[in-house]
């Protein structure tokens, strides 16, 4: 274990998830228009640009910052635990092998593994902070404005320990989407490569091809992520008032969710959001990462690249 919890993993976690809350921070309206998008049946065929000037009209522009404070916390959470739990499968993968290093399959499979894990883990942290950025002003749901933890107990007293693990098959399913990413992009570069008859990618080329492979993911799994946001969002015990005044519907579970959508408004209904979710996707990955980089070279200069020893 002394190898999973070292200096160097630290620095690295800390790195990630700090530029992972500063990507959010950053960009946090886009997320919150996402989730209103999805979730609510009352924003049906509105643009971004639309549903950002209702928010604003009708709830302040304080609505574009709704529930910040418990997502970045929870995003805290989510990226140690992943990130750990990553590192631990990839040294006692190395120790039952022999190997020193480990290739591409393994790979993908202990970072599935371990999605998996913080899927699990931390599910009950965003069922609770999907619900607080869904908040709308005038409903029965934004009268008492709770705390994570007192939304969590919340939750389990009025609706059962369950519906805090919502939409869980399909956040496990979305941890498919870097293996998607990966293979699109493995694919596509050896087809060019083959056919241009080059060996190796230039940087803008594997930019550009980076780029395909992100959108052809993100167009695959897409439709799970807006069941995912609307099985967090619809409560067990909403009435018939409620559904109606928050444009909210009950799910009773991700299958249930997508044949609803499907039947309503067709294909639209499983890419609800898509736009404002793509410039959201490449924006906080080039941010998250520049800043990735810049902690993890920071700290590497103060520290004279050596291991902290205690």
């Amino acid at each position: 274990m002394d190898k999973v919890f070292t200096y160097d993993s630290f620095v690295h976690a800390t790195a990630g998830s700090i530029g992972g809350q500063c990507a959010m921070a950053t960009f946090y309206p886009f997320e919150i228009i996402r989730t209103h998008i999805q979730a609510s049946d009352h924003l049906k065929g509105k643009s971004t640009l639309e549903v950002i000037k209702i928010l604003m009209e009708e709830d302040g522009i304080g609505s574009l910052y709704q529930g910040i404070k418990p997502v970045l916390i929870s995003l805290l959470a989510s990226n140690f635990i992943y990130f750990y739990t990553n590192n631990m499968f990839k040294v006692w993968y190395k120790q039952y092998s022999g190997k020193r290093s480990i290739p591409v399959l393994p790979n993908l499979l202990i970072s599935f593994a371990a999605g998996v894990v913080n899927v699990l883990t931390t599910c009950p942290l965003w069922v609770v902070t999907t619900r607080m950025k869904a908040k709308r002003k005038g409903t029965d749901s934004n009268k008492n404005e709770d705390g994570l933890i007192q939304s969590i107990i919340k939750v389990s007293k009025e609706e059962g320990v369950s519906a805090l693990w919502s939409g869980t098959l399909a956040s496990i399913v979305l941890v498919t989407n870097p293996m998607i990413n990966f293979t699109v992009f493995d694919q596509v570069k050896k087809h060019y490569l083959r056919w241009n008859q080059k060996k190796s990618l230039t940087s803008s080329q594997s930019f550009i091809i980076g780029l395909i492979a992100k959108f052809v993911a993100t167009i695959l799994t897409y439709p799970l992520q807006v069941a995912q946001t609307k099985l967090r969002t619809s409560k067990k015990t909403m009435s018939e008032e409620e559904m109606k005044k928050t444009g909210i519907k009950k799910y009773e579970n991700t299958l249930d969710c997508l044949i609803k959508m499907f039947k309503e408004d067709g294909v639209y209904g499983w890419y609800k959001g898509l736009d404002t979710k793509l410039v959201q996707t490449l924006l906080m990955s080039a941010f998250h990462l520049s800043v990735y980089d810049k902690i993890v070279s920071e700290v590497e200069r103060v520290m004279g690249n050596k291991p902290k020893t205690h």
